[in-house]
């Protein structure tokens, strides 16, 4: 099945818009020119399409060709032109302690985000501005392409929706990286009851590679289709700020190998505050 994302306003296409098949791991994106396409769909499913900048759309599964029409949705944070200044006051929340990482976040053939919860503390009322996001990546690509989110809390403490209305691409190096993304145009103030950074892989062609592995027991190599980049994770013990989104739904995630000890894989995201 193949699919066209449009802006239901304007008509044009929506590009890296996340599909995913409701209730599954099962999703795409859809590329610059707002296509996307299933090899194979499970019967009597529906579509569930979230893109930056419009409202969440849900549709019963076609096997002809779709035309999805997303409705634009109203942000009210504003554009603030920011004059830059030699002594700035900043705090640095959650700095990443190295630019290795023996634990990594991959993505196969399956659309999904990771997202990192960031709790308000009093100190930040100093520094109420958050200037510049950094997540640590891996890639095998030189230029592998990701979107960054930054997501409201319910009052349940979940992710809830888009805060700021525009997609957030990221480019990273190819091997061990550390991306800054500066949003000091934007006039975004830390919300009193938290936010969340969410990373969205990008199911296109210019991040595909394929991995080669071997198995225990088995003679020939493995050969299975990923998608760059990785994002790497510490393993850090008290409450998990670690949340994943697929086929839909949000849900909190430690990763079992760490939850026996009480650890669970904490996103390497690190904020910059400033005045």
């Amino acid at each position: 099945m193949s699919g066209l994302i449009l802006n239901k306003e304007t008509w044009e296409p929506i590009p890296y818009a996340n599909i995913s098949i409701e209730n599954t791991v099962i999703g795409t994106t859809s590329d610059l020119n707002g296509r996307f396409h299933f090899n194979e769909l499970p019967s009597e499913k529906r579509l569930v399409i979230s893109s930056v900048g419009f409202e969440i759309q849900s549709i019963s599964v076609s096997d002809s060709v779709l035309e999805i029409l997303l409705q634009p949705k109203t942000y009210e944070i504003e554009l603030i032109t920011v004059k830059p200044s030699k002594n700035t006051k900043k705090i640095v929340v959650n700095k990443i302690p190295n630019r290795r990482s023996s634990n990594h976040l991959v993505c196969s053939i399956y659309s999904w985000m990771s997202a990192r919860y960031f709790e308000f503390k009093t100190e930040y009322q100093s520094c109420p501005r958050v200037k510049e996001i950094k997540i640590l990546t891996r890639s095998n690509i030189t230029e592998s392409k990701f979107n960054i989110r930054i997501l409201s809390a319910n009052e349940k403490g979940e992710p809830f929706e888009d805060i700021i209305g525009e997609n957030l691409i990221a480019t990273t190096k190819r091997g061990n990286d550390v991306v800054m993304v500066n949003i000091d145009s934007i006039n975004f103030r830390f919300p009193e009851n938290g936010f969340f950074v969410a990373v969205e892989w990008l199911i296109i062609d210019e991040n595909k590679y394929i991995s080669t592995y071997s198995m225990k027991g088995e003679k020939e190599k493995r050969k299975e289709i990923m998608y760059d980049p990785k994002f790497g994770t510490f393993p850090r013990q008290g409450t998990n700020k670690t949340w994943t989104y697929a086929g839909g739904n949000w849900r909190q995630e430690s990763f079992t190998d760490y939850s026996i000890n009480g650890e669970y894989l904490d996103l390497a995201i690190e904020l910059i505050l400033t005045e």
